[in-house]
């Protein structure tokens, strides 16, 4: 297992490090600029607190049209996209910026993403696209993710650059060329915008392991809800619900639910404040804790961390990896 592993790590650095070199697989589509965009942001807001606020500025009714590796250039914004959320752990804003050019003859099409965070220092300005360089925390990240960035972006003919002041925030500015010649209604179409799953993943996914089990959703934002609650109703799970970290507790201590599912950040009580409140009321109830985020502190015994975005089948395998080492309810 642990060869098996080491593998799958040295062959993840080597793709990352050919992608750096400009020297990864391509597949090119001609996309609109806008549509990705707006769908990467989508997809990420699921993991930004409510003390960030995003927004989006484009033309909605102009296309952009540019010739990329769409996956490519979705792993572009979305690096880009959690960096800027990283850089505000107080709250700020994620401003998104869509638009195109003409410069010296030729059509660009841009984006700009601009966060009101910490900064980067002007000193290291120079050197954050530099492989294995970073301002984090060494455990928070490998410094490769903006190499990786501008590796793709050179790939791709275009440019990327950033501007920066400490203590007022950052902005990334990423140009690829244009399609100018290109006939809008023989492009491919993009792709539904990205879920945490997919209808076939929910199809497909196994039943739980046990039918009778009772399951305690606590999740404030409703289509999260909804989808966690398909998924486990297809399981064959009993689900309760609840919008707020307060009703959570209420409906825990009452019903005595086999398992939670508590989502970190929610109104009046975060899901952390929740299951320490039952841990201390003497219920030993196991635990899955969802977050957008890394979770900086070791979970608590009969605990587990499910990051967002995720699968049906991780939903299930994080709740019955609990049931399946769950100690007696009460301790």
């Amino acid at each position: 297992m642990m060869i098996r592993e080491a593998a799958a790590q040295a062959r993840g650095l080597t793709r990352s490090m050919l992608t750096i070199a400009g020297n990864g697989p391509s597949e090119t589509q001609i996309v609109n600029l806008v549509d990705l965009t707006s769908d990467c942001l989508n997809m990420i807001r699921q993991t930004v607190p409510r003390s960030i606020e995003t927004e989006l500025n484009s033309d909605s009714d102009k296309e952009i049209l540019v010739d990329v590796d769409a996956e490519q250039i979705k792993q572009v914004l979305v690096n880009l996209f959690l960096n800027a959320r990283d850089a505000m752990p107080g709250g700020g804003r994620l401003s998104v910026s869509v638009q195109s050019e003409v410069k010296d003859g030729e059509a660009w099409g841009w984006v700009e993403v601009c966060d009101t965070g910490v900064g980067i220092p002007t000193d290291q300005l120079d050197r954050i696209f530099e492989p294995f360089y970073t301002t984090k925390a060494r455990e928070e990240g490998t410094g490769l993710g903006l190499a990786m960035v501008h590796g793709i972006v050179n790939g791709h003919k275009g440019s990327i650059s950033v501007d920066s002041t400490a203590n007022v925030g950052t902005c990334f500015k990423l140009r690829l060329p244009c399609v100018t010649n290109s006939i809008s209604h023989t492009r491919p179409p993009l792709p539904e915008p990205t879920k945490l799953v997919s209808d076939e993943q929910i199809a497909q996914s196994p039943k739980g392991r046990v039918s009778t089990k009772t399951v305690l959703v606590a999740e404030d934002r409703e289509p999260i809800m909804a989808l966690m609650v398909r998924i486990l109703e297809k399981a064959d799970f009993r689900v309760l619900t609840a919008d707020n970290g307060a009703r959570a507790l209420e409906i825990a201590c009452k019903s005595k639910p086999d398992v939670l599912i508590l989502d970190v950040d929610m109104p009046i009580l975060d899901g952390i404040t929740v299951l320490k409140r039952i841990r201390s009321s003497g219920y030993a109830t196991p635990a899955v804790i969802v977050s957008g985020a890394l979770v900086d502190a070791t979970p608590p015994p009969n605990t587990s961390v499910l990051l967002k975005p995720f699968t049906a089948v991780q939903l299930q395998d994080a709740i019955n990896q609990q049931l399946s080492s769950a100690q007696p309810s009460r301790e």
